[in-house]
């Protein structure tokens, strides 16, 4: 008996935008977000209170596509922000960017 087996050529983890989304951000899947909010806690070694996903509706087809932005904003039980960016180009630039916003949205009236 011959068995034909698939050579697998890549693989992937997480850093990929289509896997992280279809594993942990699938929000069809009851489980993924409690397992997305485990990966972050035991990552980070933060306690989340609240998750969200800001572009939930990420239409993913390809494995191999590219320029896709999976963000997370996660809200710690003490109320500060972390944003959790998937994507690895230009992370300087886009760190400052991403930081600033999150200031703005902290900063109350009267500050």
């Amino acid at each position: 008996m011959i068995k034909l087996v698939k050579r697998i050529d890549k693989i992937y983890d997480f850093k990929n935008d289509f896997m992280f989304k279809h594993s942990l951000g699938n929000d069809q899947d009851p489980g993924s977000f409690y397992l997305l909010k485990l990966f972050i806690e035991g990552i980070l070694n933060i306690s989340c209170k609240s998750i969200t996903i800001l572009n939930p509706d990420l239409v993913v087809e390809n494995i191999e596509d590219k320029d896709m932005l999976l963000d997370i904003r996660v809200q710690t039980n003490n109320g500060d922000y972390v944003n959790i960016e998937m994507f690895s180009k230009n992370q300087y630039q886009r760190f400052q960017i991403y930081g600033a916003s999150l200031l703005s949205r902290q900063e109350k009236e009267g500050d």
